[in-house]
């Protein structure tokens, strides 16, 4: 059961993770586009 969840929440950290890569890619093109 606790290995479950661990690799449950090992999956959803890794969704969370590229969500954050996206997002943080997507508010470096803003600025460089806003700025350009």
């Amino acid at each position: 059961m606790i290995v479950e969840f661990t690799a449950a929440a090992e999956a959803d950290l890794e969704r969370i993770t590229v969500l954050h890569v996206l997002n943080g890619a997507m508010d470096v093109e803003s600025i460089l586009f806003s700025n350009g």
